[in-house]
């Protein structure tokens, strides 16, 4: 199975610029994942990727880490 992916490049005033990659679905990326800070965002290109888990082994409530 496929997952949608959008990957970002986040600028934040403390950390610099790095990039993150999050599935269409979920909510774009508004603060540094290390500081959460407002950041500054790029969409720098959208693709499929496979998706490492299987929808029904992860459930609503739970974050994949991967």
């Amino acid at each position: 199975m496929q997952v949608e992916v959008i990957e970002f490049e986040l600028e934040c005033p403390e950390h610099g610029v790095y990039r993150v990659q999050v599935p269409v679905e979920l909510p774009r990326p508004r603060a540094c994942a290390h500081c959460y800070l407002p950041v500054r965002r790029r969409e720098v290109r959208r693709f499929t990727a496979p998706m490492p888990v299987a929808a029904s082994a992860v459930g609503p409530a739970e974050a994949y880490v991967g």
